[in-house]
């Protein structure tokens, strides 16, 4: 608002019910980080704020242990960079944020939806199949920035006369872009879960390790692909995927 501007609307209303004092007319530029459901009182002066932040990341899969195969680390949720959304001083604006959607007026950053086959995807987890050692599972990437890691493997698929057969590593959860690594310092994709081992003679195993959480919006790892002999337990969980982030700007 020029002083032109600001002369002008206190001559004309003072001593109206419209008048407003100089410090209500002009505002001050600010930013909020929202982590948790919640509404925000457009300020007075303001017709336009910039949103950004990204959806909750994707839950990385278990891993199965009937085939051994590990599971695949989760996608990190789709986001955006100041995007302008206009509004109405004094407007209360209620918003979505946490392990779903981020909302916000006309903003929806989906969970674990980002659609790009470059950016915050998970990593795939790897497969025994009919292989002698299970394979690592691939790393997620995001922008600019390297996805969690995958488990390591637990081993071979051994000799007959040994009988133990071995799962595979779960892959790494997808990493958040760049910026909200800036703003909050997490955004890095979960690790995958190592694949599990078991004994077919004595029916016995090691369990295969979960897949670990996401930060802010990024992936979570995938469950390691273990296999338990006359049983459905050898297989990882996958890690949550990170809560989302809102920011707003004016």
């Amino acid at each position: 608002m020029s002083w032109d501007e600001i002369k002008y609307s206190l001559n004309s209303k003072l001593g109206t019910a419209d008048f407003k004092p100089i410090d209500r007319m002009l505002y001050r530029p600010g930013k909020l980080i929202f982590t948790a459901n919640g509404s925000f009182t457009v300020p007075d002066g303001v017709d336009t704020v910039f949103v950004s932040g990204i959806g909750a990341g994707g839950d990385g899969s278990a891993g199965n242990y009937s085939y051994r195969i590990g599971g695949s680390g989760g996608k990190c949720g789709a986001f955006t960079y100041k995007r302008p959304v206009s509004v109405t001083p004094g407007e209360v604006i209620n918003y979505t944020v946490g392990t779903g959607n981020t909302v916000f007026k006309s903003v929806v950053l989906a969970k674990g939806g980002n659609p790009s086959t470059l950016t915050g995807n998970g990593g795939a987890g790897g497969d025994v199949g009919s292989k002698r050692y299970g394979a690592s599972g691939q790393q997620g990437f995001g922008d600019g920035l390297q996805g969690g890691p995958a488990g390591s493997t637990s081993g071979d698929y051994s000799n007959p006369g040994e009988n133990t057969v071995l799962g595979a590593a779960g892959g790494g959860g997808g990493s958040s872009p760049a910026f909200i690594t800036l703003l909050t310092g997490g955004g890095v994709g979960g690790t995958g879960g190592a694949g599990g081992s078991s004994n077919w003679y004595i029916n016995s195993y090691s369990p295969s390790g979960a897949g670990s959480p996401g930060s802010y919006g990024s992936g979570g790892g995938g469950g390691g692909g273990g296999i338990a002999y006359g049983s459905s337990n050898g297989s990882g969980a996958g890690g949550a995927g990170g809560t989302g982030l809102l920011i707003v700007e004016w």
